[in-house]
């Protein structure tokens, strides 16, 4: 990623008011001016933001990051909190909720315009207290600086209170996906429970299928790279069986953004507030054997209006 320029905008920026206090009046001259002053008056703490042309730095749009630091600290075990930057502003998870804002993110600076939305989701004692932080620290952001694969960023008096890792790319295409069939292995490293048929059918591009020990479920999906999100998942026909099984059933997808990682025989999902969803693939005589069941449990339900994958 290219690098920003702090440093040079910083300079540009004591030039200005430099400039800006040179043509003040001088108390202590000689008697006034006669000439007519058409200057407006200086504004007290120019933040000079509307001279900005652009929200977001274009070497940070798309960019994803993984928090290290937190006021100095590292994060608490299995949370995950991540940071992505898109072209109309910034989102992500802190590891319970989903947050996102509109940004200013340009030539070192940082302000959250419009404060930051967020879902509302209850969090254990730590990680709430976590999460009421790392918002804080970007409520209160006010520049940032990209070096050596890391952002920082820095609150109003200079202090670093946010630092993220880029995250990795793999380098995936959601077509491969298309004609797949899986069975969940593990979630979280906990095995599925023995003789669980949560499957996973990719039965065309943007729509997925499965069968578990209650009956079938269809929903949708949008992949782009190594990122895809399950959306709109629902039942389509429910036998007798315990919520626990029913729960095994969905396989724990959700509309949830998770990274994906595809293999020969192994599909993994890596979701922003840390679940692990691991899948094995099925034969080639499981996954008839899934498709002739699939059939006979009915036509999946349409595709909600307006849904189309990436």
């Amino acid at each position: 990623m290219p690098r920003n320029r702090p440093a040079a905008f910083l300079g540009a920026l004591a030039l200005v008011i430099s400039l800006v206090a040179c043509g003040q009046p001088d108390e202590q001259a000689g008697g006034p001016s006669t000439a007519e002053n058409t200057e407006p008056a200086a504004r007290k703490e120019p933040t000079y933001i509307e001279d900005l042309t652009s929200d977001i730095a274009a070497d940070l749009v798309g960019t994803e990051w993984t928090l290290v630091l937190l006021y100095g600290s590292v994060p608490l075990d299995d949370t995950n909190i991540t940071l992505n930057v898109n072209d109309d502003g910034i989102g992500g998870s802190t590891s319970c909720n989903y947050y996102g804002g509109k940004v200013l993110m340009d030539e070192g600076l940082f302000e959250a315009r419009d404060g930051l939305n967020s879902t509302t989701v209850g969090c254990p004692g730590g990680i709430n207290q976590q999460e009421s932080a790392y918002v804080r620290a970007l409520t209160d952001a006010a520049s940032y600086r990209v070096q050596n694969g890391e952002l920082e960023i820095q609150d109003a008096a200079g202090e670093t209170t946010l630092v993220f890792a880029e995250k990795e790319q793999r380098d995936m295409d959601p077509a491969d996906l298309v004609g797949t069939a899986w069975r969940l292995y593990s979630v979280n490293g906990v095995p599925a429970p023995e003789g669980s048929e949560a499957t996973l059918y990719f039965s065309s591009e943007g729509r997925i299928r499965g069968y578990g020990g209650c009956g079938s479920y269809s929903g949708s999906y949008e992949a782009e790279g190594d990122d895809i999100t399950i959306i709109g998942l629902g039942m389509e026909e429910m036998g007798s069986c315990g919520l626990e099984d029913s729960q095994t059933q969905m396989a724990g997808l959700g509309m949830e953004p998770y990274d994906y990682v595809l293999s020969e025989d192994r599909l993994e999902f890596f979701a922003e507030r840390g679940a692990v969803l691991i899948f094995v693939s099925l034969s080639e005589q499981e996954k008839a054997m899934l498709e002739d069941r699939l059939s006979k449990e009915g036509e999946p339900r349409p595709e909600p209006p307006g849904l189309r994958p990436r």
